[in-house]
């Protein structure tokens, strides 16, 4: 796909020429950029005398303004700034970093098509989320765990100060599903406004940025580059079947097979064995049959169960009964509940 949003530029009609933005191709936003320069009457003379050293250094450090924002202020193109940026050798922030400032002034402003097909300006505002979620054991942090520990992947961004100085370490938490249902209840169950995004292969995803959040996970038992090496947490017993649910919800499947449309199976995947063996070893302590588990082929298996038929009746009742609706996927709880109540 040439672009998210357009099919083809919107100028020459190509698709062979890289997407840079507005619908347009390298070539013809660059002559989209110096139309809208051209005839601009630039007093260059007035700007570097205003753009000394000292003033960007202000401005640019210690003021933390865009380049863009100082462009403004000496009425020069945000390149003069820059080249005068370069000219006094004032390391410029990286990508990072200025995207935090950005978010901190509301200034990344998109437009996005959501699941009505109508495109909507998306304002990125500064993160607000509960960062005490994962603190303490309730029902709905359980849940969401359960969820993080299929979907999720912890990153740590080096941020560094324009002077080249390592300031701080920024800790990451992603959640990615290929439907945005559960994001949504994630972001609602944090008291979070954290903004869902999507990928050009339709994935959606979100990111949010908390030290403590991070850190709480990490004692939890996550671990960046998880997926073959995590392990069961130690959840206590009144939560472990929301903590599970959450793992079905983010990597297990329920489904009527083609040839019989009205037996129901429902299956759960997992990179690492010793994670899916405590979660058998669990249901089966709560009533549901010992599973056998199932090992694919290839330099990087995956091990999966599988329960089906009555059993799905006695899985449907252990991971729905007085649950509220926050707290599980409908879609899933539907099949489980036409099949295990008719």
């Amino acid at each position: 796909m040439w672009s998210l949003k357009h099919k083809r530029c919107l100028r020459c009609g190509t698709i062979n020429v890289k997407h840079v933005a507005r619908g347009l191709c390298v070539s013809c936003y660059n002559k989209f950029l110096y139309n809208r320069h051209k005839g601009k009457r630039i007093a260059r003379g007035l700007a570097s005398k205003k753009l000394t050293e000292e003033y960007l250094i202000n401005k640019y450090i210690k003021k933390k303004k865009s380049l863009g924002d100082i462009a403004k202020e000496c009425n020069c193109t945000r390149q003069y700034v820059y080249k005068k940026m370069i000219e006094y050798d004032i390391q410029l922030r990286n990508k990072a970093f200025a995207r935090l400032l950005a978010l901190d002034r509301e200034k990344i402003k998109f437009t996005q098509i959501n699941d009505d097909s109508q495109e909507h300006l998306i304002i990125l505002k500064k993160q607000r989320t509960n960062e005490s979620f994962f603190s303490d054991w309730s029902p709905e942090m359980a849940y969401v765990l359960g969820i993080i520990y299929t979907d999720g992947n912890l990153y740590t961004i080096r941020m560094k100060h324009a002077a080249g100085k390592s300031i701080k370490l920024i800790r990451s938490i992603n959640v990615s599903q290929k439907y945005p249902e559960i994001l949504r209840k994630i972001l609602m169950l944090m008291n979070s406004n954290v903004k869902i995004l999507q990928k050009r292969d339709g994935i959606y995803y979100f990111h949010i940025y908390s030290t403590k959040i991070y850190e709480d996970l990490i004692s939890l038992g996550l671990s960046p580059a998880k997926s073959r090496i995590v392990k069961f947490p130690e959840v206590p017993p009144e939560y472990a079947k929301h903590f599970i649910r959450g793992c079905w919800d983010g990597d297990g499947s329920v489904f009527f097979e083609k040839r019989r449309p009205h037996y129901l199976k429902a299956d759960f995947v997992s990179g690492s064995r010793k994670f899916i063996k405590s979660m058998v070893d669990y249901l089966k302590k709560s009533g549901l049959p010992e599973r056998t588990i199932y090992k694919t082929k290839g330099s990087r298996p995956s091990y999966h169960i599988k329960y089906s038929g009555s059993q799905c009746k006695k899985l449907y009742h252990f991971f729905y009964d007085n649950v509220p609706e926050s707290l599980y996927l409908k879609r899933k709880y539907s099949r489980f509940k036409d099949f295990a109540e008719n």
